[in-house]
C-alpha cells in the first residue's frame, strides 16, 4: 500500500455536524465585520456586525433543528438510535501515560502496547486444556463440506463493503478495495477458491492488529480494556462468503435453539426480553412465583477453546475439506497490540475466536448452543444472548427451589468442563425478580 498507493495525512476540523459550508461562509463574514467595526469604530460598522451576528445565531439553531428532525425520520431501529448517540456523543480515550497491571507497570508506548497484550492473552485457554467427549446429538439431514465462490460473488460482497472500516495488518483499506472491485473480484475468487478447495487460510490473514478499547474503572489498569482484533479487510471478504453459506446450513437444518437471541438475523435483546417477560406474566397469572438467575460468561469469545468450536463444527454436519480449513482457520493465529503508532511483538492465540472477525459470533454460537439444550427440568427456561445468561424457573412449591438450584449447578458444571467461565461479579439473583403473587419479595 505505502509503495503502490500514495497518501497524505489531512486534518479534519472537529466542526459539528449541522454546520454546512453556507453556515460557515456567513460566520466569515462575521468575524471580518467585527474586525472592521474595531477598526473604524463607527456606528454603521457596528450595527452591520450585530446584524450578521444576530442572523448567524438564527441560523445555527435553524441548522441544529433541521439536523435533529432529520436524524429522527432516518432513525427507524434502536440499533441506529444508539448508533447516532454514539457518533454525536464519543470521545477518544487516550491510554493514559503510565498503565500497570498487577505489579507491573509502563510508561513508554511500546511497553504499554506489550503489557496490554500480556493482558489480553492471559484469558486464552491452553491448547492441552482437556474437554468431555461430545455428546451424541441429532445429525443434520445435510452436510456441508465444500463451498466455492464465483466473481459476482465476491463483487457483490466488496461492493457492500462499508466504506469506512478500519483496515489490518496489510494496511489495505475499504476504499481501495471498494474502487477496484471490479477490477479484482476476478483473481480474488480464484484465490478464495483456493483457499477454500485447500482447506488452507493464507498465514498473514491470521495475524490481527488489537486495539485496547476502555471498559470501565481505572483507565490505568490493563485489566480494564478489551481487544477488539483488525484483520485484513481481504480475509474478511472470505470470511463473508463463508459466513453467509456456513448461516444458510445452519438455518436449514435448524440446527441453534430457539433460545439463542444473539447474532442471527431478525432476533434482537427485544425479543430476548419479550420472550421472558411473556413467560414470567404466564407464571405470575397461574399464581406462582419466578425465580430468574442472571450469568455472564467471562472472557468467554477469547478463552472458548478451539476443540469446542470444532466439535460444535462437525455436529453441524461439517465435514471433509471445509472442516480442514475451519480448523486451519483458527489456529496458527497471532496477534499484535497497535498503540500510539507502535506494534508489540506478536503472541500466539491459542483460543477463543477473534473479536472484530465475520465469522468469529457464528461460530460462539454454535459452540455454546448445547447449554439452551441442557436438560433440566420441565418448568425452567434457559435464554441466551452472546454471553449473557438468563435462567428462570416458575416456582409452585419448596421443591422447585430445590430444582432451581440443582438446574445453575448443572450449568456451572457445563461451563466449567468446557474450559469456560462465570463472572461471579456479575452473575445474581435480581431480588426484584423473585415474586411470590402479586408482592415483590426482597
Amino acid at each position: 500500500m505505502k509503495q503502490f498507493v500514495p497518501s497524505k495525512v489531512v486534518s479534519c476540523g472537529r466542526d459539528l455536524p449541522w454546520v454546512s459550508p453556507k453556515v460557515k461562509r456567513l460566520m466569515k463574514k462575521r468575524e471580518k465585520a467585527h474586525a472592521r467595526a474595531k477598526a473604524t469604530g463607527t456606528d454603521e460598522a457596528w450595527g452591520f456586525f450585530r446584524e450578521l451576528r444576530n442572523k448567524v445565531v438564527s441560523t445555527l439553531r435553524q441548522a441544529n433543528a433541521d439536523f435533529y428532525c432529520a436524524l429522527s425520520n432516518k432513525i427507524t431501529k434502536l440499533k441506529d438510535f444508539w448508533s447516532s448517540y454514539r457518533s454525536l456523543t464519543k470521545e477518544y480515550r487516550r491510554v493514559p501515560h503510565q498503565l500497570s497491571r498487577g505489579s507491573c507497570s509502563a510508561t513508554t508506548s511500546l511497553a504499554k502496547a506489550s503489557l496490554l497484550n500480556e493482558q489480553f492473552s492471559s484469558h486464552f485457554t491452553p491448547v492441552s486444556a482437556s474437554l468431555p467427549s461430545p455428546l451424541a446429538s441429532r445429525k443434520p439431514c445435510q452436510v456441508l463440506s465444500t463451498i466455492t465462490c464465483t466473481s459476482g460473488d465476491v463483487l457483490g460482497v466488496l461492493q457492500s463493503m462499508k466504506p469506512k472500516v478500519a483496515s489490518g495488518p496489510d494496511g489495505i483499506s475499504s476504499p481501495v478495495l471498494r474502487g477496484c472491485s471490479a477490477s479484482i473480484c476476478s483473481p480474488l475468487s480464484e484465490l478464495f477458491n483456493l483457499s477454500l478447495t485447500s482447506g488452507r487460510v493464507l498465514v498473514d490473514w491470521k495475524l490481527s492488529n488489537v486495539t485496547p478499547i476502555f471498559k470501565s474503572g481505572d483507565e490505568g489498569q490493563a485489566t480494564n480494556y478489551r481487544p477488539i482484533s483488525l484483520l485484513s479487510l481481504t480475509s474478511k471478504l472470505l470470511e463473508r462468503i463463508v459466513h453467509n453459506a456456513l448461516m444458510s446450513h445452519i438455518l436449514e437444518s435448524h440446527l441453534l435453539s430457539d433460545r439463542q437471541f444473539g447474532f442471527r438475523p431478525g432476533s434482537s435483546t427485544l425479543e430476548a426480553i419479550l420472550s421472558a417477560t411473556k413467560d414470567w406474566h404466564e407464571s405470575l397469572e397461574r399464581g406462582n412465583s419466578v425465580i430468574c438467575v442472571f450469568l455472564d460468561l467471562s472472557k468467554a469469545f477469547d478463552s472458548l477453546p478451539h476443540q469446542l468450536v470444532l466439535d460444535s463444527l462437525a455436529s453441524a454436519g461439517v465435514a471433509g475439506v471445509m472442516f480442514d480449513w475451519f480448523s486451519d482457520y483458527l489456529t496458527g493465529r497471532r496477534q499484535r497490540v497497535a498503540l500510539e503508532g507502535v506494534l508489540s511483538s506478536p503472541i500466539d492465540v491459542t483460543s477463543g475466536v477473534p473479536q472484530g472477525s465475520i465469522l468469529g459470533p457464528l461460530l460462539f454460537l454454535l459452540a455454546v448452543n448445547p447449554l439452551c439444550n441442557l436438560s433440566i427440568s420441565n418448568s425452567s427456561r434457559i435464554a441466551m444472548f452472546a454471553d449473557d445468561i438468563v435462567y428462570y424457573n416458575e416456582v409452585c412449591s419448596n421443591d422447585d427451589v430445590l430444582t432451581a438450584q440443582c438446574d445453575v449447578d448443572l450449568i456451572a458444571e457445563w461451563v466449567r468442563s468446557r474450559g469456560l467461565r462465570l463472572n461471579i461479579t456479575k452473575c445474581r439473583l435480581n431480588p426484584l425478580l423473585l415474586f411470590m403473587g402479586s408482592a415483590w419479595c426482597r
